[in-house]
């Protein structure tokens, strides 16, 4: 298990202290913030699964869309990735990019986990601080699904560490996802709906 929270962290993190607030040093899966998907992946790849609504995912103005995409590398810790563009650009910026472990069930080890992840970011930033919440989803009205959410706010971006504990009405098994999102994503998902 420590050789995959390694991977996680090398795979997150690529950064030279002159520029340790900023979030496009950031990567994970080899993508970083602002990069064109164009250069991971075809036009015509990109335009089909945006078709796909198995594999894709528009907000309520279509502004932006997130793609789930598979691992780009066989080693990747991740079972997917979650990356947001704009269909309407012509290169498929990234505004977001998100890794996902599912852990079937397992909160309590997926919490383990991700306090891990957060102390080693931590160890990158002395100066800057988590802030972290517990609170029930806001898809489950019932009030029995939670989300234990950390975020670091940087200079032009956030990263966010969440375990999302699913109840049994939903199809969904619990997951931590590892998350980069440029600021107007960020403000665009507080403001959206």
């Amino acid at each position: 298990m420590k050789k995959l929270l390694a991977i996680i962290i090398l795979s997150l993190c690529f950064i030279t202290p002159s520029k340790a607030d900023d979030i496009r040093d950031f990567q994970i899966s080899g993508i970083s913030l602002g990069d064109s998907l164009l250069s991971f992946f075809s036009k015509e790849f990109i335009q089909q699964t945006l078709k796909d609504k198995t594999k894709s995912y528009y907000y309520k103005d279509k502004k932006y869309a997130d793609l789930i995409l598979s691992t780009l590398k066989k080693e990747e810790p991740y079972d997917f990735l979650q990356i947001t563009i704009k269909p309407s650009e012509k290169l498929f910026y990234v505004h977001s990019i998100a890794g996902q472990i599912n852990f079937q069930d397992n909160m309590l080890k997926c919490q383990k986990e991700k306090e891990i992840i957060v102390s080693d970011i931590k160890n990158l930033f002395p100066k800057k601080n988590f802030e972290t919440f517990f609170k029930p989803h806001a898809i489950d009205k019932s009030g029995k699904s939670k989300v234990d959410q950390s975020n670091l706010l940087l200079a032009n971006g956030i990263i966010q560490v969440e375990c999302y504990d699913w109840s049994k009405k939903f199809p969904y098994s619990d997951k931590l996802i590892v998350s980069i999102k440029n600021l107007k994503f960020r403000d665009f998902l507080m403001n959206a709906y």
